[in-house]
């Protein structure tokens, strides 16, 4: 059996420390991505789950302020049509930016407002649920970083002239994110209205 020279077992150990952390540097970079890929398959809901919950902050707004008032046994479907209001038809065109608490570029900011204040207060004087749950999801999202104020939205990046992807990034972030205590406040007032109104001689 040949003998290594210290330097040669030195450089041995050396070459062998390089490979185990080339291999160890892999494993964990499969880990990573194998725990990427089965994490959501492991926290999908179960089959027993019929109700599919919305992911999103409007879903829970609504579902948990309603609980409180009389709306309580249709705060389930409540917060689903909340939530629901980004998947109407039209509900992304800029023309409908008011749906959301932002204005057309090619409206003025007083132009913005009054398509605002008309659009939730018909929503408000109705006593129909899903019109309940757009006036909600205005009031909402309209105190979000990307919204307040009646910021401008042209559209998403697909969109002709529409906002860059960086922009639209900090968007989702800022609504995903950015939900706060005014716009909770501003649910809570809105339900014990509607409530008052629509409810009151039940």
């Amino acid at each position: 059996m040949p003998v290594l020279a210290g330097t040669e077992v030195a450089s041995y150990g050396s070459s062998f420390d390089v490979l185990r952390g080339s291999h160890m540097k892999r494993f964990f970079t499969f880990a990573a991505l194998l725990l990427v890929v089965t994490v959501p398959i492991l926290l999908q809901p179960s089959a027993a789950q019929e109700q599919e919950v919305p992911e999103s902050d409007q879903f829970y707004m609504s579902w948990i302020e309603a609980k409180r008032t009389c709306l309580a046994d249709e705060a389930f479907e409540l917060g689903k049509l909340t939530s629901g209001v980004d998947t109407l038809p039209g509900s992304q065109e800029s023309e409908n930016a008011h749906w959301y608490g932002m204005r057309d570029p090619k409206w003025s900011h007083a132009e913005a407002q009054d398509n605002f204040d008309r659009y939730t207060r018909d929503n408000r004087r109705s006593c129909k649920l899903d019109d309940l749950g757009k006036a909600l999801h205005a009031v909402q999202d309209s105190p979000a970083p990307g919204h307040c104020g009646l910021q401008p939205w042209p559209g998403w990046p697909w969109d002709p002239n529409g906002v860059s992807w960086p922009r639209a990034a900090a968007h989702v972030l800022g609504d995903i994110y950015g939900s706060s205590l005014a716009a909770q406040r501003e649910t809570g007032s809105l339900l014990r209205e509607w409530c008052k109104k629509c409810r009151s001689c039940e």
